[in-house]
């Protein structure tokens, strides 16, 4: 798996300089955050799919045409609308519009949550129990499933 973060670093080449090659890579992917208002990172927005992910997914598609692509990390913090102030209802609503909005991404083939409480309250999922119901909606869209570590390997690896 090729996967870059979603973002370049101003004065380093774009991450597609790093790419190894078509016949190196089964699969492409990217992380890509809504960091909200956390206080820990520079830019305050918030963002939803079409800004978070598409710019990254275009560039897979021209960078590995054909290739599966991963959100191999995302998440969410729930600081909404300024820092220190978390919002549930509208983590929830980011759940919802992103999983939808993803599934219609063409050869977007999966997608991986950054399930952790640091730095912004990533989490969807505390102390045994769903903390987000929008992550539960989310993944109840049929275009969902889990598959296990070695189910991904199978379905993603080249023969």
């Amino acid at each position: 798996v090729f996967a870059p973060n979603g973002y370049d670093e101003p004065g380093r080449p774009a991450f597609e300089a790093y790419y190894p090659g078509h016949d190196r890579v089964d699969v492409v992917g990217f992380s890509s955050y809504n960091w909200g208002y956390c206080v820990h990172w520079e830019y305050d927005r918030w963002v939803m799919a079409e800004d978070l992910y598409l710019p990254y997914v275009q560039r897979m598609w021209a960078l590995a045409p054909g290739k599966p692509i991963f959100i191999t990390q995302t998440a969410s913090t729930a600081e909404y609308p300024s820092p220190n102030h978390f919002d549930a209802a509208k983590k929830d609503e980011w759940f919802i519009e992103n999983y939808s909005y993803i599934t219609s991404l063409k050869d977007v083939r999966a997608i991986l949550y950054y399930n952790i409480d640091s730095p912004c309250d990533w989490t969807f999922f505390q102390n045994g129990n769903i903390a987000y119901n929008g992550y539960r909606i989310a993944v109840s869209d049929p275009a969902y499933t889990y598959l296990s570590p070695n189910e991904m390997i199978g379905a993603f690896a080249s023969p």
